[in-house]
């Protein structure tokens, strides 16, 4: 069913909206004593000491049998595990309010993936929109590239994020909607763990966790259960509520939650460049998934 005909409002994709701008800042803050090898798994692991008990006292099984099996377990691996690792790897090196732009182009990627899978037509608006928020992530590049310690593998690994959560994002609208939000969320959890497991494990034994201060645990508390284990929960309720493309929208949101947290919590504002960038591709992702769009590629 296309979005358009879906409602328009999720209460849970809201709040995780929310959360999951807050979390750019949470991420810079808390890499100051823990790497990022080492949060991808522990957040994974505190993500499934949440979640699955959760599912257990609501009488729900986490069990998911073929044929979906390998799909749940293959947008796990994807989701919660090449993501996590492309995403926090590129938070090393970008400011957390220009991560948050680049990943905010997500939307459009869904539009033209829908499109290439004819689940939707695409739009000259469309490409349209691509076009105009590409352009709109080069200017927040340039001005964060210039004098500050973002570099351009940062900017390659957010921007491959992007992509990489737009494919999950269309591939989860029919797992929710067969097994529900939870079911699909716990049973990629065991996927995830083959990436991630190789990936962190040495550096969470290298840890020092009797250093941790205590806002380095209220950042790694709200990571792993507020935006990892209810934030996706809420994120893939909101995508079997009211379709991938619509709740995509929310993302929109984002940024600028982002680099207001940024700007409370670090006291690094957006530069006037990527103000003007920020405008620009929130402008072309909108364009690009504009449900009244009806002009034809």
């Amino acid at each position: 069913m296309a979005d358009a005909a879906s409602p328009k409002w999720s209460t849970p994709l809201a709040l995780t909206v929310l959360a999951w701008g807050f979390n750019f800042p949470a991420i810079a803050v808390l890499y100051h004593q823990m790497s990022a090898q080492a949060l991808a798994l522990i957040r994974l692991l505190i993500m499934a000491a949440v979640v699955v008990p959760w599912a257990w006292a609501r009488g729900q099984s986490v069990r998911v049998e073929a044929p979906d099996l390998w799909r749940v377990r293959g947008l796990g691996f994807l989701s919660l595990g090449v993501y996590m690792v492309l995403f926090l790897e590129g938070m090393r090196h970008t400011n957390p309010a220009e991560a948050s732009i680049i990943i905010s182009t997500s939307p459009l990627w869904v539009s033209l993936i829908r499109a290439g899978l004819r689940q939707a037509p695409l739009s000259l608006l469309s490409v349209v929109g691509a076009v105009v928020a590409i352009f709109g992530v080069g200017l927040i590049v340039l001005e964060g590239h210039d004098g500050s310690s973002s570099t351009w593998l940062g900017y390659g690994l957010i921007f491959s994020a992007a992509v990489l959560w737009a494919v999950c994002v269309v591939i989860s609208k029919p797992l929710t909607e067969t097994l529900g939000p939870l079911r699909t969320l716990a049973g990629g959890i065991p996927a995830a763990l083959i990436v991630l497991i190789p990936y962190g494990f040495s550096a969470v034994l290298e840890t020092d966790f009797a250093a941790l201060k205590p806002v380095s645990w209220g950042m790694l508390a709200h990571i792993s259960i507020l935006a990892g284990g209810l934030g996706f929960l809420g994120f893939y309720s909101g995508v079997k509520k009211i379709g991938p493309q619509t709740a995509m929208l929310y993302q929109f949101f984002v940024p600028p939650v982002a680099a207001a947290s940024t700007w409370l919590v670090l006291g690094r504002p957006l530069g006037i460049l990527q103000g003007v960038g920020l405008a620009i591709v929130l402008l072309g992702v909108w364009l690009s998934t504009r449900p009244q769009a009806r002009l034809r590629a």
